[in-house]
C-alpha cells in the first residue's frame, strides 16, 4: 500500500479506511465498480484497531428481543469464519448462572433455546456456512478461571461460541488487499480536503498527501465511512435521522498480561449504572486477556488522545471488583501491575440517553445526504461486510449493471486454503500469522 490509481475517474470513492471503509471497498470492487479508498492515516489505525476484537454471534441481542440482529449476526460470524479462516478464530464464551432474575439457570436455558432456534434461520443471500460452532447451552464448567495455582468457577453457565479477530487491523487490510486484487485503488496518508457536486450529479474530490502532493478525483458515488460530520457540516448536507450533529462515546479496552481462562468470561460489572451497563468481558487473546468494554462520555473524537488517570482507575476498580465477586481474590494494585496496554476508540453516538452505553449507535446508519453521496456509520465489526453489501444493493437497485454480491463466499486474500482446520499445530500457527 498504497495502490495508486491509474487515472482520476472512478465509479465510487470511499472516504475512511476503517473496517467499514475496507469492507465497502471490497464489496464495491468485486461487484464491478471501479473504486478508490482514501484514508488520511493508517488503514484501520484508529477505532477499528482499538476494539475488543469479538465477532459477536448475536446472543446479546436477545435482551432487546431483536431477532433480526440475532439471525444476521450469527450468519455473519459464520461468513467471516469462512472467508477469513486465518484471521477469525472460534471464541468460547460463558457467563455464570446465579439466583438473580436475569442470570438464573432457567432464564439461561430459555435464552439458549431461543438462540438455537434463531440460528436455524437463514437471512436472504447471507451465505450462511456450517462452521462447526457449537450451539448455546447451559452446563457445568469446573475451574473455568485458572490463573497460576488458583482455580474457581465450579457451577452452571450459559455457554456459547462467538468468534475473535486475531488481529483486527489485518482483517481490515485483508478486505483492502482483496479489493486491490480486483482492480481497486487504496491510498493511505491522503486526506480529502474538498468535495463538490458537479452539474451531472457526480462529485469532484481534492486531496492532499502527507508529502504535500495534491490530487483531484471524480466519482459518480461517494461513501463517507469516517464516522464524523466533517463533510456533512462543511457541505451543509443532511444529517442522520437520529442526530443533528455527530457525538462520540469513548470506548475503552484493557490488555492484561496473563490469560485468565480458555473461555471469554462475561461477568456483571461492579460500576454504577451510570458508568457501565451489562456485562464485563474477559477474553483470552494472544496469551493475554482483553478486558472491556467501558464507555465514557466524549463529545469530540479529537479532544483527547489518552485516558485520564481517573478513567483508567475506574476500569481497574471494575476488573478487580468483578473478579472478586466471581470468587477470584485480587486487588486493584495487582490488576494495575498486569496492564500491558489500553485500547481507546471513539464510537458514533446519539445525543440522548441515560448513560454512555445506551447512547451508542448500535445499528448501521445509511444516510443519502444528497444524490449519490452516502454516509455510513456503525460500530459492529461483525456486520461491516453485511452493511457494505446492503449499501451497494441500494445502488444496484438503480443500476442494473451492478451484479449480485458474492462477498459471503469469496475468500479474502490469505485465507483461500483453510490450514486453520489442519491437525498440524505448526501449520495452524504459520497460517494464523501469515495466511496462505
Amino acid at each position: 500500500m498504497p495502490a495508486q490509481a491509474d487515472n482520476s475517474d472512478f465509479d465510487l470513492i470511499v472516504i475512511g479506511g476503517g473496517i467499514y471503509g475496507a469492507a465497502m471497498l471490497w464489496e464495491a470492487s468485486h461487484r464491478g465498480l471501479k473504486s478508490l479508498l482514501l484514508e488520511k492515516a493508517d488503514f484501520g489505525g484508529a477505532t477499528s484497531a482499538n476494539s475488543l476484537k469479538t465477532i459477536h454471534g448475536g446472543i446479546r441481542h436477545l435482551q432487546q428481543l431483536n431477532i433480526k440482529r440475532v439471525v444476521e449476526s450469527d450468519a455473519e460470524k459464520a461468513v467471516l469464519r469462512k472467508i477469513a479462516p486465518n484471521l477469525i478464530s472460534p471464541l468460547k464464551v460463558c457467563t455464570p448462572s446465579d439466583h438473580s432474575l436475569i442470570n438464573n439457570p432457567l432464564s439461561h436455558w430459555a435464552a439458549a433455546t431461543i438462540y438455537n432456534l434463531c440460528c436455524k434461520l437463514t437471512p436472504l443471500n447471507s451465505g450462511r456456512w456450517e462452521s462447526g460452532y457449537s450451539k448455546a447451552r447451559v452446563g457445568r464448567i469446573d475451574n473455568v478461571l485458572t490463573v497460576g495455582q488458583r482455580q474457581t468457577g465450579t457451577g452452571y453457565y450459559l455457554i456459547w461460541e462467538d468468534g475473535q479477530a486475531i488481529n483486527s487491523e489485518r482483517l481490515g487490510l485483508a478486505f483492502i488487499r482483496s479489493a486491490v486484487q480486483h482492480g481497486a485503488a487504496a491510498n493511505n496518508y491522503e486526506e480529502v480536503t474538498n468535495l463538490s457536486l458537479l452539474d451531472d450529479g457526480s462529485h469532484n474530490l481534492s486531496s492532499l498527501t502527507r508529502t504535500g502532493q495534491e490530487h483531484e478525483y471524480r466519482a459518480k458515488y461517494v461513501v463517507d465511512c469516517t464516522g464524523s460530520d466533517q463533510f456533512t457540516d462543511s457541505l451543509d448536507l443532511q444529517h442522520g435521522t437520529d442526530a443533528t450533529t455527530r457525538e462520540y462515546i469513548a470506548a475503552v479496552n484493557i490488555v492484561l498480561n496473563q490469560a485468565f481462562s480458555d473461555y471469554a468470561l462475561a461477568l456483571p460489572s461492579t460500576l454504577s449504572a451510570s458508568d457501565k451497563r451489562g456485562m464485563l468481558f474477559f477474553s483470552p487473546w494472544r496469551g493475554c486477556t482483553l478486558a472491556g468494554t467501558w464507555y465514557f462520555e466524549q463529545s469530540d473524537a479529537n479532544a483527547i488522545n489518552a485516558l485520564s488517570p481517573q478513567v483508567l482507575q475506574s476500569c481497574i476498580t471494575d476488573i478487580a471488583g468483578a473478579l472478586n465477586e466471581f470468587g477470584y481474590q485480587t486487588d486493584e494494585a495487582s490488576i494495575k501491575a498486569q496492564v500491558l496496554d489500553v485500547h481507546l476508540g471513539y464510537l458514533p453516538a446519539v445525543p440522548s440517553g441515560n448513560d454512555p452505553e445506551s447512547r451508542i449507535l448500535n445499528r448501521a446508519e445509511y444516510v443519502e445526504s444528497r444524490p449519490n453521496f452516502w454516509r455510513m456509520s456503525g460500530n459492529k465489526y461483525t456486520t461491516a461486510r453485511l452493511n457494505a453489501r446492503k449499501l451497494i444493493d441500494r445502488l444496484a437497485a438503480n443500476n442494473a449493471a451492478i451484479p449480485p454480491s458474492r462477498s459471503h463466499e469469496l475468500p479474502l486474500i490469505g485465507g483461500q486454503n483453510n490450514q486453520a482446520d489442519s491437525d498440524d499445530a505448526l501449520r495452524q500457527l504459520m497460517h494464523a500469522r501469515y495466511g496462505d
